[in-house]
């Protein structure tokens, strides 16, 4: 259990980074 939740946060962090920089490089393009 606790390694499941583990992956989840790092599966979060990890989209969160991906949204982040998808998110600026939207941004300058526009």
């Amino acid at each position: 259990m606790l390694v499941q939740l583990g992956w989840c946060v790092v599966g979060g962090l990890l989209a969160g980074a991906g949204a982040g920089i998808s998110g600026d490089a939207a941004t300058q393009i526009t």
